[in-house]
């Protein structure tokens, strides 16, 4: 696929992932690659026990390309099985230990893992999941072993070297999209795809070998991989990995670890403020040079208030799945962007907005992300038609809203499926959302477009209220100040609470 002409600096020397532990070892094999509940792993132990696990795969029958799938909480062992199919050639997929059983096995039969890794805390799960599959895969314990099981040793007759050299272009691993609107989608990505990927997001936040990293995301999803660890680990950096995220352990970590970076979802960063506004505890953030936010939209309310308190701006940035890095504020400006914005392209990255006709509409102006990337994913996993509706002409259709303001800074809307046509007029759900949400008696809120006779949508806004009085009619006056009258939800539902995807996005399929 054509691209702009850009070249990635320090490519890695045959681009594939057994490369990225190699590269750092040059300089510090030794350095510690990750820390994890008090154990620290170095990039030569995790490059020498992932390449024997790697050898034991394809001793117990991994061939060509064949899945290797994690259902676990945060782990070691997640990063020694990715690395260890990947110097095995084949391609390692990892699931969100907080999926339900139906999920889990729309996802098994999908892609049909050869071996399936998980512990005993999460086995009753995976079982109500292998009873809905129509084949057999082959479940290992990391933990225990059941009682009609037998032990089995990977590294036993493990010869590293009988591992194969890797193509750049083989895919090394399948990710699931959120399935926020409809059923997830496996999307997949070669060994070159990833580095390239993790070389955008380098650059632009300024990793190096000196940072620390905590990450608190599953690494089931792909934000808690990539971009949430392969940067550093391509610098050369370290990371601290949390079984799985609390308010408290994050503040802890970060003051006694003296983390550089901090990546997650606006929902961490509120649980954050909302402890220590609670407790009135201080912690020394001090260390952080960025926290870096993404994976759902961030109110300005709460950027606001998280700046105030810990005197650190968040910085918002856009990527999408399948393309990689879309934009971000950058270290080179001190990671400034005006307000609401997602910042600027990277190099290597182009960014147009289009009509429903596929026009390029006038700056300023809302329309659809095309996007032209080098590190676009190798497709949609058994899945041609969908890969093939996605590309027009070497440019990713995104489906997501946006727009570019004079000075090239990019402004995410919203999903494009996701918006309301009231009467022939367009409405973007974030922002009714993000007036609402600037309320302190709201908690949380979700915007969608229903059926109407009269109009063709109506839209409503379900509302997880901090104070039992507040009513509907207090509502519209509100966004009435705030909103033109076509935007104004004309439907308000209370509710106690919203359903909350294991990547941290609301799942309004579940709401419509």
């Amino acid at each position: 696929m054509q691209v702009s002409e850009y070249e990635l600096k320090s490519r890695l020397k045959r681009h594939d992932i057994a490369d990225l532990l190699q590269f750092p070892q040059e300089g510090f094999g030794a350095k510690t690659c990750f820390h994890f509940e008090g154990v620290d792993l170095s990039y030569r132990e995790l490059r020498r026990s992932s390449r024997a696990l790697g050898a034991g795969l394809m001793s117990r029958g991994l061939k060509h390309q064949e899945r290797v799938t994690t259902l676990l909480p945060n782990c070691l062992e997640i990063w020694q099985l990715y690395f260890a199919t990947a110097a095995a050639r084949g391609i390692f997929m990892p699931l969100n230990r907080d999926l339900a059983p139906s999920e889990i096995a729309y996802m098994l039969n999908h892609a049909s893992p050869r071996f399936i890794f998980t512990c005993s805390a999460l086995l009753p799960k995976l079982e109500e999941a292998l009873a809905a599959l129509d084949y057999e895969p082959t479940v290992i314990m990391i933990d225990e072993a059941k009682p009609h099981g037998r032990r089995v040793d990977f590294l036993e007759a493990a010869d590293v070297a009988s591992l194969p050299a890797v193509d750049p272009e083989d895919v090394v691993i399948i990710s699931y999209t959120s399935g926020s609107t409809s059923n997830p989608k496996a999307m997949a990505f070669s060994h070159r795809v990833e580095l390239d990927g993790a070389k955008l997001y380098e650059d632009a936040w300024g990793i190096t070998s000196k940072d620390k990293v905590l990450i608190a995301m599953s690494l089931g999803w792909t934000f808690g991989v990539n971009p949430g660890s392969f940067p550093e680990l391509r610098a050369g950096g370290s990371i601290l990995l949390l079984e799985k995220f609390n308010p408290v352990k994050v503040l802890e970590a970060i003051e006694k670890h003296g983390i550089t970076v901090m990546k997650g979802v606006p929902t961490m960063y509120a649980m954050m403020l909302a402890h220590v506004e609670e407790t009135g505890k201080e912690y020394d953030l001090s260390s952080l040079r960025v926290a870096l936010c993404a994976g759902a939209d961030l109110p300005l309310t709460l950027a606001q208030k998280f700046k105030q308190r810990f005197g650190l701006q968040l910085t918002n940035f856009l990527g999408m799945s399948e393309v990689k890095l879309v934009a971000s504020p950058r270290c080179e400006n001190d990671f400034f962007a005006p307000d609401g914005s997602v910042g600027t392209p990277p190099p290597g990255m182009e960014v147009r907005f289009v009509d429903e006709n596929m026009q390029d509409v006038p700056t300023g102006q809302t329309g659809e992300f095309l996007v032209r990337s080098v590190a676009w994913m190798t497709g949609y996993f058994g899945d041609p038609e969908k890969t093939a509706a996605c590309n027009l002409g070497g440019w990713y259709v995104s489906g997501d809203l946006g727009r570019r303001d004079e000075a090239g800074y990019i402004y995410y809307v919203g999903r494009l499926r996701e918006q309301i046509i009231r009467g022939g007029a367009k409405i973007a759900p974030a922002e009714v959302e993000e007036v609402l949400m600037s309320r302190p008696d709201i908690a949380l809120c979700a915007v969608i477009g229903v059926p109407d006779e009269m109009y063709g949508e109506a839209v409503k806004a379900f509302i997880v209220s901090k104070d039992a009085r507040l009513d509907t009619e207090a509502l519209k006056a509100y966004c009435a100040e705030r909103l033109a009258n076509f935007k104004v939800p004309t439907i308000f539902e209370f509710v106690p609470d919203l359903p909350i995807g294991p990547t941290g996005k609301v799942q309004k399929k579940l709401l419509r």
